[in-house]
């Protein structure tokens, strides 16, 4: 019998909290268990499996965080988002990606989770999703299917899938 060994990852926030998390790597990727967040800007190089209690946030409050290989949410994870304005990287958070799953497990979805801290006018767009491959993006948001009307901080928007390089939101009445 073979067994693939497990190497332990720590990693330190030393710009914000400098709160540590653990993760795993299994020789199929980086693992980020329930409990963890995995947080920042740049590019990670590496197959990203987000397990059910786990968060995926990009930027630093917001900003832009890239994974070069496929991403698979389980369902419960959850991408968390925030939308400060409308410029992306600077005023709301994008995650740009090469192949993401959003329901891995084919379990109902990885969890959206949206933080409005500003008026949006009706129109405008918000590129949460950039694929930037021809592999298009796989499932849904757990319970928000396609043009569903989402309702966050008394402002209403509507999800997009449609396209095959990214999944937005856009503000509407």
């Amino acid at each position: 019998t073979a067994y693939r060994r497990q190497r332990q990852m720590c990693i330190r926030d030393s710009v914000s909290s400098g709160a540590i998390f653990s993760a795993y790597t299994d020789g199929l990727g980086l693992n980020i268990p329930s409990g963890q967040i995995i947080s920042g800007e740049g590019q990670i190089n590496s197959i990203l499996n987000t397990k059910s209690g786990s968060t995926v946030s990009p930027g630093n409050s917001p900003g832009i965080l890239s994974v070069s290989l496929p991403i698979n949410m389980d369902t419960g994870s959850i991408l968390s988002i925030e939308l400060d304005g409308t410029t992306v990287g600077t005023e709301y958070d994008q995650l740009q990606v090469n192949e993401i799953n959003l329901d891995a497990g084919s379990d109902g979805g990885a969890t959206l989770d949206i933080h409005v801290n500003f008026a949006p006018a009706i129109g405008d767009v918000f590129t949460i999703i950039d694929n930037q491959s021809a592999n298009s993006v796989s499932g849904i948001f757990n319970g928000l299917f396609q043009s569903n009307q989402i309702s966050l901080d008394q402002h209403r928007f509507r999800i997009s899938y449609t396209a095959v390089s990214y999944t937005h939101l856009r503000a509407h009445e």
